[in-house]
């Protein structure tokens, strides 16, 4: 069988480098035997960049609560942490992308290293590669493919990626907790990345109690072609409340139909 290549990507927030762990392990449980061992996993860790610099912040502020008492002042205190941390990395992530010395310059480098890696072990240009990502990782990977399309961003007219940068054979894309909408709702013209390929296709997967995570086909005609919006409810205590954002790639609502179209890929 051909090898299969699946790149992950985290969204905001905190993250550890074993990101993924949970997730291959379950959606590896969920694969046919035929197809696990041909399955290479790569995953694209930026938060790294920066998390030391949002560290520095959050002790030079020293906010870590409020004027109630316990137990709202703990409360207040992590509200605010999760704002740094979270909504952090996205501003961190969007200021100023054109400049070489930037955040989203510096991550694209992550994300293009990555590919560059799986290129390797794949030993096969033309291999079928399959996305998953989570939150804020879903918009960076789209302004990836949409930059290496329009040669922008870490490309140019003389600097052109080829068809496996550009992870121009990928299969699928499942988005989870998707919050692009976030980024694009203020602009006139909402224009998506393009089909990298015929047979490439886009699940996004949305849980209507996650408030993080959005449908993509009503931002405009060009994605509601593109794209395919999934509602399902994440699993886990809290699925009721906004914390179910974080419960995506533990849901079997997730990973049920993901592991299904890996298979048949």
């Amino acid at each position: 069988m051909a090898k299969i290549g699946i790149l992950t990507i985290h969204g905001m927030g905190r993250q550890k480098p074993n990101f993924d762990d949970e997730l291959r392990q379950n959606l590896t449980n969920r694969l046919d035997p035929s197809t696990r061992d041909d399955v290479i996993f790569k995953k694209i860790f930026y938060q790294g960049l920066i998390q030391g610099n949002q560290d520095k912040v959050w002790e030079a502020v020293n906010l870590k609560g409020g004027w109630f008492p316990m137990p709202w002042r703990k409360l207040w205190g992590f509200a605010r942490e999760f704002f740094l941390f979270s909504i952090g990395d996205a501003a961190s992530y969007q200021d100023r992308p054109s400049e070489d010395n930037s955040a989203y310059q510096a991550i694209h480098n992550k994300v293009l290293t990555a590919i560059k890696d799986l290129q390797a072990e794949l030993d096969d240009e033309s291999a079928p590669v399959v996305i998953i990502g989570h939150s804020l990782g879903c918009h960076v990977i789209s302004n990836y493919i949409y930059d290496a399309q329009q040669n922008e961003g870490l490309w140019s007219e003389t600097n052109k990626p080829s068809n496996f940068q550009s992870i121009g054979t990928t299969a699928f894309f499942f988005s989870a907790g998707c919050n692009i909408p976030l980024f694009v709702a203020g602009l006139n013209n909402i224009v998506p990345i393009q089909k990298p390929n015929p047979n490439f296709r886009w699940l996004n997967y949305y849980d209507k109690d996650g408030i993080l995570g959005w449908p993509l086909q009503p931002l405009s005609p060009s994605y509601c072609e593109l794209a395919t919006d999934v509602e399902i409810r994440a699993s886990g205590k809290y699925s009721w409340t906004p914390a179910s954002h974080t419960r995506y790639w533990s849901s079997g609502s997730f990973l049920k139909p993901v592991a299904k179209l890996i298979n048949e890929l």
